[in-house]
């Protein structure tokens, strides 16, 4: 099942019944907002042999694609990070592409994570996306559009996946999650922005609840331009490798929420991100965004805890004082 995007979804659907399907498509957005889900949907659809609405789930194509033993879809799931997808996957790919489909119409390929391809295997890609057999459709996600090549994104329909809203969040983990209560559910909502797999991510972890009153802690010392106090929330989070990228998440989450209240898309049922959104500009809620994130990407690269956590708070705390231009106020 998906969740949002059921638009999308339909107008899809819709072509592919009048037989207006793309070579390759790029679905892209947040981690977490369902590419790979909708994707796979998408595939289900394509393929599925029954009757309309499809996908049907009933037909034997939609059985075998359920058990995942569908002999016309193939899709990549080896390790993730840059340059992961490795040319000889793709040229695997290539040789398997030019055989028929063996139930159905179509040949299908899912390539999550396409920002991961090697310069080689984005090029080998290429050729076969320039001069694909009449068969063969390409579905790709990426987190980030603009980290896939142009030259493959301009041979795909690019399509923007976009996050719940906050009500329609909170009630798609109440279905998913039933135990858990309304308050936690909309808090994880919102630190969310909507992104479900972000919200089940947060609730799934042990220390939601101690880093996101961290991560409220952080946005208080930012507040106030206490670069002291921010500090100590660093040192409260610890030099965990597993809970400074939850931390660095919150945050992110915290400072994008206040940013769409400040746009007027969220409803600010926060009182700190009423305060936030209410404080700081946008251009400081974006490098503060940018911070958090970047911080991420440093602990993927081995970043030595403590020095990012100094490096960081020494960023944020001068980014809260600083004005879009990045003089001083």
């Amino acid at each position: 099942m998906i969740y949002g995007n059921q638009e999308l979804f339909a107008a899809l659907a819709a072509s592919a019944a009048g037989g207006r399907l793309c070579h390759a498509y790029l679905f892209w957005g947040p981690q977490g907002v369902g590419k790979k889900t909708f994707a796979h949907r998408f595939a289900q659809m394509i393929l599925c042999r029954g009757e309309q609405p499809r996908p049907c789930g009933e037909c034997p194509s939609c059985r075998k694609f359920a058990s995942g033993n569908h002999p016309d879809f193939s899709a990549y799931d080896g390790r993730q990070g840059a340059n992961a997808i490795h040319i000889d996957w793709i040229r695997a790919l290539r040789a398997d592409v030019y055989v028929r489909p063996n139930d159905g119409d179509h040949k299908i390929c899912l390539i999550p994570r396409a920002e991961d391809l090697s310069p080689g295997a984005a090029n080998a890609l290429l050729k076969v996306l320039e001069e694909p057999p009449p068969y063969a459709v390409f579905l790709l996600t990426a987190d980030n559009r603009d980290r896939v090549p142009l030259t493959i994104r301009s041979r795909c329909i690019v399509q923007e996946l976009y996050p719940l809203g906050m009500e329609a969040a909170a009630a798609a983990l109440g279905e998913l999650l039933p135990d858990r209560g309304p308050e936690e559910l909309r808090t994880a909502a919102e630190l969310s922005g909507g992104v479900l797999g972000q919200a089940l991510a947060l609730l799934g972890n042990e220390s939601f609840g101690e880093l996101s009153e961290l991560a409220r802690q952080g946005g208080e010392a930012l507040l106030r331009g206490d670069e002291y106090g921010l500090l100590a929330v660093f040192a409260q989070v610890g030099q965990s490798r597993e809970r400074l990228p939850v931390f660095f998440q919150r945050m992110t989450a915290l400072v994008r929420g206040a940013l769409r209240v400040q746009l007027g898309v969220q409803t600010p049922g926060d009182s700190l991100l009423q305060r936030m959104a209410a404080s700081l500009t946008p251009g400081q809620l974006e490098a503060l965004a940018a911070l958090a994130e970047e911080g991420l990407r440093a602990l993927e690269g081995n970043a030595n805890p403590g020095l990012l956590g100094n490096y960081l708070t020494a960023r944020m705390a001068a980014a809260t004082t600083k004005g879009d231009n990045g003089w001083q106020k």
